[in-house]
């Protein structure tokens, strides 16, 4: 099941979001940003979380 979150970017993080869509060649914007927004979280999360005490 897919869920929605609601992203808040400023216009200068959207017009490089549609930057980036236009370099990988995604004629949907839709498409194209949920793929980004996928792939940076996807990346996010693969990071260990180390808690130093």
């Amino acid at each position: 099941m897919r869920r929605t979150i609601k992203v808040r970017l400023t216009p200068q993080e959207f017009a490089a979001l549609v930057a980036r869509c236009g370099e990988m060649g995604v004629p949907d914007l839709d498409e194209c940003v949920n793929k980004v927004l996928e792939d940076e979280l996807r990346e996010l999360l693969s990071y260990r979380v180390q808690f130093i005490t």
